[in-house]
């Protein structure tokens, strides 16, 4: 390994799927805006996926706002709430 390099966190590679996959459900490239429960509701349709979306939101929407802001969506990810919702 070269001496100017250090390895990358073991994180980052998760954190940055989690903002990529964040600003693709409709959240800003600075980690301001949320994702609407309905969206995520309509790709689970989409997407004929079993993953109960109002237990997800009733865990994770902190602030009862029926939307999902950053620090929500990644909690959700990171304590893998979507394989325990299917």
């Amino acid at each position: 390994s070269s001496p100017h390099c250090s390895p990358l966190p073991p994180s980052l590679p998760h954190a940055y799927a989690h903002h990529q996959a964040f600003q693709a459900l409709g959240g800003n490239s600075d980690k301001t805006g949320s994702v609407a429960t309905t969206k995520l509701k309509g790709i689970c349709d989409d997407f004929e996926l079993s993953i109960d979306i109002d237990e997800l939101v009733a865990l994770y929407d902190a602030d009862n706002s029926g939307f999902i802001d950053y620090e929500e969506f990644a909690a959700m990810l990171k304590d893998d709430a979507v394989d325990a919702a299917k």
